[in-house]
């Protein structure tokens, strides 16, 4: 965590709240337990200085934090209150939570059984639907950005007894993706970029609709299934063209344990094809609940008829030469990623891919870009920052 977010503790902000303990920091803001001088604890995320002396960047923080506050779900955030601080650096007051991420659940459990795991992303599509109606999309589901709480202060949690799943940075992940923003971004020295969960449309910098979500979705339940990503690799460059342009391996060749009702689910998720993948986030949401029930999951054992389990995940446009898309290995629950570590490779500065419809034939036919502050140069570029931590951290207790 930099010197600058941990000078902060300590500190009183528009003399209404003190900041008591640094709960996270990434690469452009950090997040705090703030005690209110009425003695309420909140969480305050704060941009970083470097990010607050972008007007624009500014800007969109609270274009942003005012759409997210007007998404109003039981497992999403409550925005509370949007300032600025005494050094201008804008932040953002939310309701504190007090749990866990899936990320950390996982890796203090060393796996999440099935079960838990259906139940989450239940809530997880829930929420997602609801979201998707107003027109927003999330962009950066992962197993760190799903925070698990017993219950919240706007209602019971489900089944009145169990624990809340709550969606994290609902309309700040658009900022760290918006390529208007990225060169602005680079140019102060901020990184920043997704993680292994983005499906091969996002990966490749290309318009995205709410399937992104779906497919998050589905490789976040491939890594808490599998023990290991839907794509692994020795460097981030390695990955990067992974993700772009390899199919997801069938689930079952990952997690032979899995049930096979619950493999067609994953699948139908992460078909390469977003058109191939569930249609919205109720569908998808149906099939998770016939699971829960015993029951096989509708819609994905409907297409299925017939079909091979690998087409699902195949792209509709197969390259010439491809690689094997999987290997005869396989991880059960709770092992560790054969060649990334929980936490991912570290980051790069930025790579920059030329993503044309052919695959490369040679390292040769790959332009790479590899830059300190200045921004990627092609048109579809991405600046990665392979992190398992979501943006500034939780707004939790630890």
């Amino acid at each position: 965590m930099s010197d600058t977010a941990l000078r902060r503790v300590g500190t009183t902000i528009r003399n209404k709240w003190t900041l008591e303990r640094l709960l996270g920091a990434g690469g452009m803001a950090a997040v705090y337990v703030g005690v209110h001088r009425i003695g309420r604890r909140d969480a305050l995320k704060i941009l970083h200085p470097q990010a607050a002396q972008s007007k624009e960047i500014c800007d969109r923080f609270e274009r942003e934090a005012h759409a997210a506050n007007r998404f109003r779900h039981p497992g999403a955030v409550e925005i509370r209150d949007i300032d600025v601080a005494e050094d201008g650096a804008p932040f953002l007051v939310m309701e504190l939570l007090d749990g866990e991420s899936l990320a950390e659940r996982e890796r203090r459990l060393g796996g999440v059984p099935l079960a838990e795991v259906l139940g989450f992303v239940a809530q997880v599509l829930d929420t997602l639907g609801a979201a998707h109606a107003q027109g927003i999309i999330h962009r950066d589901i992962k197993p760190a950005n799903l925070y698990v709480v017993r219950g919240d202060s706007r209602g019971a949690p489900p089944s009145g007894g169990g624990e809340r799943v709550k969606v994290l940075d609902f309309g700040l992940a658009r900022i760290r993706q918006d390529s208007s923003l990225q060169g602005e971004l680079t140019r102060m020295g901020i990184v920043l970029g997704t993680t292994p969960y983005m499906p091969p449309e996002q990966a490749k910098g290309r318009d995205i609709d709410a399937r992104a979500d779906l497919f998050a979705v589905g490789a976040t339940m491939f890594r808490l299934l599998a023990g290991r990503h839907v794509h692994e690799a020795s460097t981030d460059f390695d990955l990067l063209l992974k993700m772009g342009k390899e199919p997801a391996p069938p689930l079952a060749r990952r997690a032979p344990h899995v049930p096979r009702d619950v493999c067609l689910v994953v699948d139908r998720a992460l078909a390469f094809d977003r058109d191939q993948r569930y249609p919205d986030a109720r569908q998808m949401l149906e099939d998770v609940r016939a699971l829960l029930r015993g029951e096989p999951p509708p819609y994905a054992s409907r297409l299925a008829e017939g079909l091979d389990l690998d087409a699902v995940t195949q792209p509709a446009r197969p390259w010439p030469g491809a690689p094997d898309a999987v290997s005869a290995s396989t991880t059960l629950q709770g092992s560790a990623p054969t060649a990334l570590s929980a936490s991912g490779p570290t980051h790069v500065d930025s790579i920059a891919v030329d993503w044309s419809d052919e695959p490369p034939t040679s390292i040769d036919s790959v332009t790479v870009e590899w830059s300190g502050p200045r921004a990627a140069r092609r048109e579809e570029s991405i600046v990665v920052e392979w992190s398992e931590e979501p943006e500034g951290g939780p707004p939790g207790r630890r």
